[in-house]
């Protein structure tokens, strides 16, 4: 840390892309973006990982990697080159997970309000304080996709360009179904 001439603080200098947070963004929604912005303004770069990248179709991963990665996109088009985007797939076993994570790249620091992923992480990188989020409670994505699929509102939940996005890919109806699905295999 880094005193400048008025007296604010700012991090030192870290080699490009050394920090990482992840998460699922199952959708992307504000919170996410708010984050990630916090995150460049304090580091200069970052790397975002997409968990749970091989998985979609499911009530708790309803989108696929392609999707995530184009709302990344659309909501963070501005930042350009500050921010690169990496495919974290899950493993099941936190060892291989962990791992996998820090071979994507030379990572000193990660940043994330996950239990397990800082479980994962811990003594393997530096733990990077959450930034935290405005209305967790309302800006989480299981409470998003359960709005979508029961007809709540969640556009407020999401920036403008990102609930023109879901809405063209039908988003609403995908959640409709993959809820059906799975009251109906819960049932069995």
């Amino acid at each position: 840390m880094m005193r400048t001439m008025a007296g604010t603080q700012q991090h030192a200098p870290d080699k490009p892309h050394s920090v990482i947070f992840i998460g699922r963004f199952q959708p992307f929604h504000n919170g996410h973006e708010q984050v990630i912005r916090n995150l460049v303004e304090r580091y200069g770069t970052l790397t975002v990982g997409i968990g749970s990248a091989n998985e979609s179709g499911l009530l708790r991963n309803p989108f696929t990697l392609e999707e995530r990665k184009e709302m990344l996109a659309i909501a963070l088009g501005d930042l350009g080159e500050k921010v690169r985007i990496v495919r974290i797939d899950d493993k099941h076993h936190d060892r291989l997970w962990a791992e996998h994570v820090i071979s994507l790249g030379e990572f000193s620091r990660f940043v994330s309000d996950n239990d397990w992923v800082r479980r994962c992480l811990k003594g393997a990188l530096e733990e990077i304080p959450y930034p935290g989020l405005i209305d967790r409670d309302v800006l989480e994505g299981k409470h998003i996709r359960h709005a979508m699929a029961t007809g709540g509102e969640w556009k407020g939940r999401v920036s403008p360009k990102i609930a023109h996005y879901l809405e063209r890919m039908n988003a609403e109806g995908l959640m409709r179904k993959l809820l059906k699905t799975h009251r109906e295999q819960s049932k069995n």
